[in-house]
């Protein structure tokens, strides 16, 4: 049991049965808590007489009552049949993604090694630690195949009750078909959140904050801040003391995307969150994802946190920001180009800083150091991300400061937001796609017809 009404352990359930939904009904086997094993399988389940089961039950059962947030542990689940004996051995294993990827349908159907019609099925779960990561959201699914035809509808369902206790509202399905089913699956649902603690003792930097209010927990108010369009960033500053009760301080996001430390403060921190499931195609809905940069510093190179040479680009300067963001090593959010040797040289070539907002190095004429960063805007399936949005967005991930531009800044900024709108309205009137792909480098735009994202 976790603190604040929530529960962290939750075990599966299956049952089989014949003829009909509770008819010559199998012994329930079950899984072990997640908490006390890290590899757990059921025993096998089958109906009555351990032959040509039609139907299968599958539940979720937390340890007690309250909402399932589990804190620090990574989980996927898995799923096995077999015929004739709960003895025998079983067919391949199917394996849904893990839960901080979202989950999904298990990787392959499930049946008997001999590959004859199922008579039992067990389930289990296996966990890996991962610190910071939350999930909520939880969802179980099962379906069952018979000669290669799915049940008529695959049920899901989150918990449903706790400890040994079964009920009438465990997922169900049953096989279609007028044959005995030959094969199963599973599914799982999950929205996976990892927290990294950024800064010690300090608030959100000048980007600016939003208070989304009091939560529980900080888990709670990054899953929060990810559904929020106007959360722009990827941080948040939590009080232990403000931040679970108080309205007026409660819990803030930060605006900038990568943004520096606030002043000194022991009463907050800032967290990092990500959220994985994010870039699984198992998930439901669809995101726009704009790569943006900025001329960070004119006339320098990185600085003291290094750099790495990632070669010639003779695309531009967009090549080499994609790159950065694919580079392992590339561990900041900042590039150093230059227009005489970045294009062509291998020895000098196009550099990506290795220190996060690093600041700028010594001078030097011939480099300048661009900020990159994605954008991932929400939509629904099919629609167009909303302009006022995307382009709030996109001014918000600049920083814009028009005031202290000048008139030729100013212009400059108007011209590209005027270009933007324009590229914007091509897109999202094109068929086949909600929306294109739009990358924004510097001043130039550039449209692809990639596939959406589908997360």
């Amino acid at each position: 049991m976790t603190a604040h009404g929530t529960t962290d352990n939750f075990r599966l359930g299956i049952q089989l049965s014949d003829g009909c939904a509770g008819c010559k009904v199998g012994a329930t086997k079950y899984t072990d808590f997640i908490q006390s094993s890290s590899d757990t399988f059921s025993e096998y389940a089958g109906d009555s007489n351990y032959y040509g089961p039609d139907s299968v039950q599958l539940s979720l059962l937390t340890e007690s009552a309250g909402p399932l947030i589990t804190k620090d542990l990574d989980f996927r689940l898995k799923i096995q049949s077999n015929d004739q004996s709960a003895t025998n051995a079983g067919g391949v294993i199917g394996y849904t993604p893990w839960a901080s990827e979202g989950g999904g349908y298990s990787d392959a159907l499930s049946r008997p090694a001999d590959g004859s019609n199922l008579d039992g099925v067990r389930v289990g779960i296996e966990t890996r630690v991962m610190s910071g990561l939350s999930v909520t959201d939880i969802e179980v699914g099962i379906e069952l195949f018979a000669d290669g035809q799915s049940s008529a509808g695959q049920d899901t369902a989150g918990p449903i009750g706790t400890g040994t206790s079964i009920g009438t509202d465990w997922v169900f399905a049953s096989s279609s078909t007028a044959v005995h089913p030959d094969s199963v699956r599973i599914y799982l649902a999950a929205s996976g959140l990892q927290l990294e603690l950024k800064f010690d003792g300090a608030g959100c930097g000048p980007g600016g904050n939003i208070n989304l209010g009091p939560f529980p927990d900080v888990q709670q108010c990054a899953q929060r801040a990810v559904e929020r369009t106007d959360c722009t960033g990827d941080q948040l500053m939590w009080s232990d003391g403000y931040s679970r009760t108080s309205t007026s301080w409660g819990c803030r996001c930060c605006k900038k995307f990568g943004d520096v430390a606030g002043g000194s403060n022991h009463n907050w921190d800032v967290y990092k969150y990500e959220a994985p499931y994010l870039q699984s195609e198992s998930a439901s809905s669809i995101m726009a994802q704009t790569l943006v940069t900025r001329l960070e510093y004119d006339g320098a190179g990185c600085g003291s946190g290094g750099n790495y040479n990632m070669g010639p680009f003779p695309d531009g300067m967009n090549s080499c920001a994609e790159s950065a963001t694919e580079n392992t090593v590339c561990t900041g959010n900042q590039i150093m180009w230059s227009d005489g040797y970045s294009r062509t040289s291998p020895s000098w070539g196009c550099r990506c800083c290795l220190r996060e907002d690093d600041t700028a190095g010594g001078s030097n004429i011939r480099w300048d150091v661009y900020e990159y960063a994605f954008i991932l805007s929400k939509s629904s399936a099919g629609a167009p991300v909303p302009l006022a949005l995307w382009l709030s967005e996109l001014v918000q991930q600049w920083n814009l400061q028009l005031g202290t531009m000048g008139t030729a800044g100013l212009l400059t900024v108007l011209l590209v937001l005027n270009i933007a709108c324009m590229c914007y309205w091509c897109c999202s009137n094109t068929s086949g796609h909600g929306y294109k792909t739009v990358k924004m480098v510097d001043s130039d735009l550039e449209a692809s017809d990639a596939e959406p994202m589908i997360i």
